[in-house]
């Protein structure tokens, strides 16, 4: 940034003084006009990399935070689903107590559970649709990008389908 700005000033600077030197009809004036049009278009070619790496950069913030948010949900579904799993519902003791208990669990499993599969769906489209709307569309690291969003996605489905399928098993249990 330091060095974006030092560069903005020395353009600046060179493309004003050349200004006041072909204003003054300075007798060189013809010269010193391709150099502020060169300038001029050097400054432009430094917005557009700064413009460019900017977005490479907030493209890069944008997939760390969902990759934090995917590992999260996936992390909370994997302590949900060993707790869909467990097989304490054979022993007939407190029954009722266990069947609350589950009851309950699946509460939470459609107010968190629901939420956390769908905020990184919504990240993940988010994330693919500015990947397929940019000029980044076409380079290969955008295909490969979004190939890696939708496996993410994939994967946590798989995870999300098993951990519904385990709890429902255990409904299914509980209630026989």
């Amino acid at each position: 940034v330091k060095m974006q700005i030092g560069s903005l000033a020395a353009f600046g600077s060179i493309e004003q003084r050349g200004l006041e030197m072909i204003k003054q009809n300075y007798y060189q004036k013809d010269p010193i006009q391709a150099l502020v049009t060169e300038s001029q278009n050097r400054r432009k070619q430094l917005d557009t990399l700064c413009i460019s790496r900017r977005k490479k950069l907030e493209d890069s913030l944008m997939f760390q935070n969902f990759l934090l948010n995917y590992y999260e949900a996936q992390q909370w579904i994997k302590e949900k689903t060993a707790s869909a799993l467990d097989k304490t519902y054979l022993d007939l003791t407190n029954l009722i107590t266990k069947i609350q208990r589950h009851q309950t669990f699946i509460v939470d499993l459609k107010k968190s559970g629901v939420k956390r599969v769908e905020d990184v769906h919504n990240e993940a489209d988010t994330l693919i649709a500015r990947h397929q709307s940019t000029a980044m569309s076409l380079s290969p690291d955008s295909e490969k990008i979004v190939a890696e969003i939708r496996q993410y996605i994939k994967d946590l489905n798989d995870q999300w389908n098993a951990l519904k399928a385990a709890t429902d098993s255990k409904k299914k249990c509980l209630e026989d």
